[in-house]
C-alpha cells in the first residue's frame, strides 16, 4: 500500500454531553500514524506549520536544536539501535508504546517537567511511570551521543520508592514451606489427595539457598542446557544462560550447597526436567499460587518472592560473612549490599562501640595514640 503524503487536516470542535466545547477546532498535520496539533483554525499559519514540519523531516542536518527533533523520532532510534541487545527486547517495546501514545505530538523542546508529571500522572503507579520514563531518558540521551539534538534534555522523574526491608525469619521461611509442602486441594469444601502447592515449597527453598530472583529459579533446568538457566548437576553449579547480554541484573555461575544440590539431584531423579515444575510442565511465573500460600500460612501480605532474595541476603550477612564473597554469590555491587543490608553484618559499627565501650569514655587522637597523661585538661575531663 503506499504511503500518504504529509498533509493538513481540519479536526472540528468537539463538546461534551452539555454542549460546552472541550476541544476547539483545529488544524492538524496527519503523518502517517502522528496527528500533529497546529494550535490554531487559521489556514495561512497551519500551512506554514506544515512547511515547518516537512522541512525539519526531511533535513538531514546533524546536531538539529531540541525545537525540531520529535520524541518519537528520538525513541524509534531507540528501539532500532539499543532495544535488540536488551536482555528482554519485547519488554523494552512495552515500555515505549506508551510514551509514543502520548509524546509523538512534541518536540524535544516541550520535554518539561510539567509534561512528565502529567504523563506521570496518568499511569497507573508511580514505579511504572518512573521505568516508562527512564526509558524515555535512555533514548534522549542516545540521541545526543549520536549527533541528533544540539542539547541535553533532561527527564524528571517521580521519586524513588523506598527500598523494602522485608525479610523472612528462620522460623517464617520453614513455616512458609512447611505449609505448602503438606497442602491439599479441596473441592466443594472437603479436603483431596491433590498436592498443589508442592513447587511452591521447592521454589522457597532453592529461592533462599540461591539468593536467585524468582525469574531466575522458575527458568532453571535440572541438567546442561545451551539455551537457558540450568543447574548443571555432574558439578553442582548453577550457570547462567549462556550468550546473553549483560546487564546491572547479574547471573554469575555459582556452586550450590550440598543439601540443596542433593534435592535438585533427587528431583531429576524422580523425572524433573526443570528446577520447578507443575504437573510435569515448567512454571514460567510464580504469582497467584506464591500469593495464596503466604496468606494460608499466616504471613503477612508484604512477603513477595522478591523477599526470599532479600532473606537470602540478610541471612548471610547476618552470619557475619566476607560482604567481597556475599555480593559475588547473589551477583551484585559490594556497594549495593552494604547500602542495603550492611547493618544487618555483626561487624556494623563495631569500632564505634568498641571505642564508646572504652573505661572512662577515654578519646583517642587521630593518630590512634591515647593523650598524654601530662595533659591536665584532657585528665580533668576524664575525671
Amino acid at each position: 500500500m503506499r504511503a500518504k503524503r504529509i498533509r493538513l487536516y481540519f479536526r472540528e470542535a468537539r463538546t461534551d454531553a452539555k454542549g460546552r466545547v472541550t476541544h476547539p477546532a483545529t488544524y492538524v498535520i496527519r503523518d502517517g500514524a502522528r496527528m500533529i496539533s497546529c494550535q490554531t483554525a487559521d489556514l495561512a499559519t497551519a500551512e506554514r506549520k506544515l512547511a515547518e514540519h516537512s522541512a525539519a523531516k526531511q533535513s538531514v542536518e546533524p546536531n538539529k536544536p531540541a525545537s525540531r527533533v520529535y520524541v518519537a523520532d528520538c525513541l524509534a532510534k531507540y528501539l532500532r539501535d539499543l532495544a535488540p541487545s536488551h536482555s528482554r527486547p519485547k519488554a523494552t517495546a512495552l515500555l515505549v508504546k506508551p510514551l509514543l501514545d502520548f509524546f509523538s505530538r512534541y518536540t524535544l523542546a516541550d520535554v518539561t517537567g510539567d509534561l512528565c508529571r502529567r504523563y506521570a500522572a496518568g499511569r497507573s503507579t508511580d514505579s511504572l511511570a518512573r521505568r516508562e520514563l527512564e526509558c524515555l531518558k535512555s533514548a534522549l540521551r542516545h540521541a545526543h551521543r549520536e549527533g541528533i539534538v544540539r542539547e541535553h534534555v533532561g527527564v524528571w522523574l517521580p521519586p524513588r520508592r523506598p527500598s523494602r526491608d522485608r525479610w523472612l525469619t528462620p522460623q517464617e521461611a520453614a513455616q512458609l514451606v512447611r505449609h505448602c509442602w503438606h497442602y491439599r486441594e479441596t473441592k466443594n469444601g472437603e479436603p483431596t489427595t491433590r498436592a498443589t502447592r508442592k513447587h511452591v515449597a521447592k521454589f522457597v527453598i532453592v529461592a533462599l539457598r540461591t539468593g536467585r530472583r524468582a525469574g531466575v529459579v522458575v527458568g532453571a533446568k535440572l541438567g546442561k542446557s545451551a539455551d537457558s538457566i540450568h543447574v548443571d548437576l555432574d558439578t553442582g553449579m548453577l550457570m547462567p544462560k549462556p550468550n546473553t547480554a549483560k546487564t546491572k541484573k547479574r547471573q554469575p555461575a555459582i556452586p550450590l550447597p550440598g543439601r540443596l544440590l542433593a534435592h535438585l539431584r533427587r528431583w531429576r531423579r524422580m523425572g524433573q526436567r526443570w528446577v520447578i515444575e507443575y504437573n510435569g510442565k515448567p512454571v514460567t511465573r510464580m504469582g497467584v499460587a506464591f500469593r495464596d500460600a503466604v496468606r494460608d500460612a499466616g504471613l503477612d501480605a508484604s512477603v513477595t518472592p522478591h523477599t526470599l532474595r532479600h532473606s537470602a541476603a540478610t541471612w548471610l550477612m547476618q552470619s557475619g560473612a566476607d560482604a567481597w564473597a556475599v555480593a559475588g554469590y547473589l551477583g551484585m555491587s559490594v556497594k549495593t549490599l552494604e547500602a542495603v543490608y550492611g547493618h544487618h553484618h555483626p561487624a556494623h559499627l563495631a569500632e564505634l562501640i568498641d571505642v564508646l565501650n572504652r573505661p572512662g569514655g577515654t578519646p583517642v587522637a587521630a593518630t590512634g595514640h591515647s593523650e598524654r597523661p601530662g595533659n591536665d585538661v584532657a585528665r580533668d575531663a576524664s575525671k
